[in-house]
C-alpha cells in the first residue's frame, strides 16, 4: 500500500480472483478506496481478536 499524506493509505495490488476471495473471507476491502489509518488499526485489532 502507498501513503497517501494526510488521507491513508492507497492500495498498490491488481485486483484478481485471488485478492476477491481474501477480501470475501477476511470481510473487509482494501481495494476499492484509500483505507484511513484508524480503519487499519481496526483491522489489525479485530485480527488480533481471532
Amino acid at each position: 500500500m502507498n501513503i497517501v499524506k494526510g488521507e491513508g493509505y492507497k492500495p498498490n495490488f491488481t485486483r484478481d480472483d485471488l485478492t476477491d476471495d481474501l477480501h470475501a473471507k477476511a470481510g473487509f476491502r482494501l481495494d476499492t478506496e484509500i483505507v484511513t489509518r484508524q480503519k487499519i488499526k481496526q483491522i489489525i485489532a479485530n485480527i488480533k481478536k481471532g
